[in-house]
């Protein structure tokens, strides 16, 4: 198992398809590298097929399929491949996480549980970012599992004065789609303190700026099917339905955002063209139920 650490030139890999070879560790559709590869195992050159250019990576040898691994070490390499990108957030969540409904309180609304953090939940909330009494709130389908977020992404090497937007928190379901809160320095959008969502731009010029947090690649206008302005207990929302067949989070998005403080929240659900049908209901309710 290996996990990479170099991602440089990655914009020059196109999509090949090809085979692996059974000494050999097949990365396929991978979220943060958006091109499948082939890694020899004990080797640090990706193999590709077709004319894509070769990406040099730093290989961590984990652990060879004939030494006995303990769950803990399983876990462990499972989250440095995630931490990297090698295998999506979502993978973790079987191994780590019982149903939130088990768990969660039961919502208003029926097969959901309310989720709201404290103040020692993610770094954002542990360093003051985020105020820990007054925060964020939504329904999370109660089948739904959390899943572990990696130190590069949550923000926890760079708080309180991370200058790029983190993950706060996922919830996913293999059969249904995923749910996820990203937060981003308000100053990120505007040198305007405490600044409201409408006075850091309207609902079409920020759908670009959002964009790529709601795909997870890039968002192109004609793929946005609706836009909406919410005013919810004096709160504006900007809220926006997309399909976007190149993106990594799922090809349906529904994404609801705001401002709070010195921060802006993006709330996405997202879905595969497979887990829609069935997800679709489960995934709007979760959004309509979010507020900062």
């Amino acid at each position: 198992m290996l996990a990479l650490s170099d991602r440089r030139g990655l914009a020059q890999f196109k999509h090949t398809p090809f085979a692996c070879h059974s000494n050999m560790v097949c990365t396929v559709g991978i979220e943060a590298l958006q091109a499948p590869a082939c890694f020899k195992l004990g080797k640090r050159t990706p193999f590709r097929s077709g004319k894509a250019r070769c990406l040099t990576v730093h290989a961590v040898r984990l652990q060879t399929v004939d030494e006995p691994v303990s769950r803990r070490q399983a876990l462990q390499g499972l989250a440095l491949l995630a931490a990297t990108g090698a295998i999506p957030q979502q993978a973790l969540a079987a191994g780590k996480s019982a149903e939130v409904g088990s768990y969660l309180p039961a919502a208003g609304t029926a097969g959901f549980s309310d989720f709201k953090p404290d103040k020692s939940k993610t770094p954002a909330l542990r360093s003051g970012v985020i105020n820990g009494s007054d925060s964020y709130s939504f329904e999370v389908p109660s089948n739904y599992r959390e899943v572990g977020v990696a130190n590069i992404q949550s923000g926890n090497f760079c708080m309180p004065n991370c200058a790029e937007p983190w993950t706060e928190v996922v919830f996913a379901d293999d059969k249904e789609g995923k749910i996820q809160l990203l937060v981003a320095p308000l100053q990120k959008l505007t040198p305007k303190a405490n600044a409201t969502i409408k006075d850091v731009g309207n609902i079409e010029s920020l759908v670009q700026s959002f964009g790529p947090y709601i795909t997870g690649t890039n968002l192109e206008d004609e793929d946005v099917l609706a836009k909406n302005v919410m005013d919810i207990n004096g709160r504006t929302y900007y809220e926006y339905e997309s399909y976007a067949p190149y993106g990594t989070n799922g090809s349906h998005q529904l994404s609801r955002a705001t401002t709070k403080g010195k921060c802006a929240f993006l709330f996405v659900s997202s879905a595969s063209d497979k887990q829609w049908p069935k997800g679709e209901k489960h995934l709007r309710q979760a959004l309509e139920s979010f507020r900062v």
